[in-house]
């Protein structure tokens, strides 16, 4: 069974073009996201990506993604631990 390793990104504007997204995280190759818009008032979407099973690579694209800004915003990343099914 292969390990299926998704990165969580948080703190991107609402408005984030999953062209923007795939820029971001182009260097782990052909990647599946999902870019979904948190409920409430404030401006603020989350991404889901589907990674390699290399978890080097995502650890370094994880840091990567930790010190980037999006339009003035610092965004915040996490590597699931456990397979997601």
């Amino acid at each position: 069974m292969s390990r299926n390793i998704r990165m969580m990104i948080f703190g991107l504007p609402r408005n984030t073009s999953r062209q923007e997204l795939k820029d971001l995280v182009s260097p782990c190759g052909d990647s599946r996201l999902a870019l979904m818009d948190l409920p409430g008032d404030n401006d603020e979407a989350m991404a889901i990506v589907r990674l390699d099973e290399d978890q080097r690579l995502a650890s370094r694209l994880s840091e990567r993604v930790q010190n980037h800004r999006l339009r003035g915003r610092r965004l915040k990343s996490w590597l699931t631990v456990l397979p997601w099914v």
